[in-house]
């Protein structure tokens, strides 16, 4: 399980820094639908049977 907590956070890592770079507004979307975002990983999750 820590391998694919790794995974996500290689692939989150070049996405957070491009948000960073978008600013506020940005942030406060993603605030927003964050509970939407947690939904499709964990269902991605789910799909690899660990």
């Amino acid at each position: 399980m820590d391998d694919i907590f790794d995974i996500i956070g290689e692939a989150a890592t070049p996405a957070v820094e491009i948000i960073k770079d978008w600013g506020q507004d940005a942030l406060d979307g993603i605030k927003k639908h964050a509970p939407q975002y947690l939904r499709y990983v964990i269902y991605a999750l789910k799909g690899l049977h660990i």
